[in-house]
C-alpha cells in the first residue's frame, strides 16, 4: 500500500512540475508578446509598417489576442501587401487587397492608405485610358491613316504600360512604322512659327527622353536654335520626342505634337542602361533632398546632400526620378537631379 502512494505521490509531483514549468515558459512568451506588441505600435506611429507587421506577427505568435492590436496587425498586412502590388505594376490586385482594410481612420497610416488609394485610382484609369488610345491607334491603322496613328503613339508613355499593353505597343508601332515610313511627307507635322522646314522628316528616327535637371523645375520650349522666342515651358520629368538635331546648345525635339528647341544638357535619353552616376543632386536650397521610399507620399530613406552622384533608371513619376539605391530603388523629386 505505502508502494502504491509512493508512486501516486511521485506521479503528482512530476505532473506537477510539468505544469510548473509550462505556466513559466507560458509568462516567458507572454513578456515577448508584450515587448513585440510595443515595438509593433512604436514602428506603426513611426510610419516603419513593414518592420512594424514583423513586430506584430511576433506579438500574436507569442499569445497577444488584443481585439484592437490584433485589427492594426490585419491593416498592416494588407497594406504592405497592397504596396507592394502596386510596386510590382499589379494595381487590380493592389485594389483588392486595399479593399479588405476596414476602419483605419484612426490610425496614422490612414493618410498613407488614403494616398495608395487615390495612386491605384490614378493608375487603374491612366491605364484605362492607354487601353483607349490603343484602341483609337488600332482604328486609325485600320483605317490607313498611319501619320495620325504615328502620332498617337508618340504621345503614349510606356512606362505606365503593364506587360500586355506593352507587347500590344510594341506590335502596333512596328506595323505603323512600317505604313507611316512610306508616307512620311504626306501631312506635315506641326512647327512653331517656321512653316518653311519640314519637321516630318523626323518623325521615323525619334527617340523617347526626358526632361530632367533644370534648375528651375522647367525648360523654355524655343521656337528655334537661337533666339528668345518661346511658346511655353516644360516642366522636369515631362516625356518628350528628341532628333539628333542639336545647333547653339539646343536640341530640336518633339512634345505634345509640336517641334521645338530645348537646351541640350537637359534632354535625358530614356534608356534606362544609358543612366549613370553622371547625375548629381543640385539646386536644393536646404542643401540636401529626401530619398523618397515611393514616388509618393512621405516616407523616406534618409537625405542626400548636394553634389551627391545618383544613378537614375529612366523613370520617372508624380515628379519624382527613381534611382539606384543599395541593392534596390527609391526616389528623388525631379528638379534636383541634373
Amino acid at each position: 500500500m505505502n508502494t502504491l502512494f509512493s508512486k501516486i505521490h511521485k506521479r503528482i509531483t512530476a505532473i506537477t512540475l510539468v505544469a510548473l514549468i509550462l505556466v513559466i515558459l507560458s509568462g516567458c512568451a507572454s513578456h515577448d508578446g508584450k515587448v513585440a506588441k510595443s515595438v509593433a505600435e512604436e514602428l506603426m506611429e513611426s510610419g516603419h509598417y513593414e518592420d512594424a507587421e514583423k513586430q506584430c506577427a511576433i506579438a500574436v505568435g507569442n499569445g497577444v489576442t488584443d481585439k484592437d492590436f490584433v485589427h492594426m496587425y490585419d491593416i498592416l498586412k494588407a497594406y504592405n501587401s497592397a504596396l507592394d502590388l502596386y510596386n510590382s505594376g499589379d494595381t487590380e490586385k493592389a485594389q483588392s487587397k486595399l479593399a479588405e482594410i476596414s476602419d483605419y481612420s484612426d490610425y496614422k497610416i490612414a493618410s498613407d492608405i488614403d494616398k495608395l488609394k487615390d495612386s491605384i485610382n490614378d493608375a487603374l484609369e491612366n491605364s484605362e485610358k492607354i487601353d483607349n488610345s490603343l484602341d483609337e491607334i488600332e482604328d486609325l491603322y485600320n483605317n490607313e491613316k498611319y501619320d495620325i496613328a504615328h502620332e498617337k503613339m508618340l504621345e503614349l508613355d510606356e512606362y505606365n504600360m503593364s506587360d500586355d499593353q506593352k507587347s500590344r505597343y510594341d506590335t502596333l508601332q512596328e506595323k505603323i512604322n512600317n505604313k507611316s515610313t512610306q508616307h512620311v511627307n504626306s501631312v506635315p507635322s506641326p512647327a512653331h512659327s517656321q512653316p518653311n522646314i519640314n519637321y516630318s522628316q523626323y518623325d521615323s528616327s525619334l527617340s523617347k527622353a526626358y526632361i530632367m535637371g533644370a534648375e528651375s523645375g522647367y525648360v523654355y520650349f524655343w521656337d528655334g536654335p537661337t533666339g528668345n522666342a518661346q511658346s511655353t515651358a516644360i516642366p522636369n520629368g515631362t516625356t518628350i520626342y528628341t532628333t539628333s538635331q542639336r545647333s547653339n546648345g539646343r536640341t530640336l525635339v518633339k512634345w505634345n505634337g509640336r517641334y521645338g528647341w530645348v537646351t541640350s544638357k537637359y534632354v535625358n535619353i530614356g534608356d534606362a542602361s544609358t543612366y549613370t552616376s553622371q547625375y548629381h543632386i543640385q539646386g536644393a536650397s536646404s542643401g540636401s533632398v529626401y530619398v523618397w521610399k515611393y514616388s509618393y507620399g512621405d516616407e523616406h530613406y534618409t537625405t542626400i546632400s548636394n553634389g551627391t552622384a545618383v544613378s537614375p533608371t529612366g523613370k520617372i513619376d508624380n515628379g519624382r526620378v527613381q534611382i539606384h539605391w543599395g541593392n534596390g530603388y527609391a526616389w528623388i523629386t525631379a528638379e534636383y537631379v541634373g
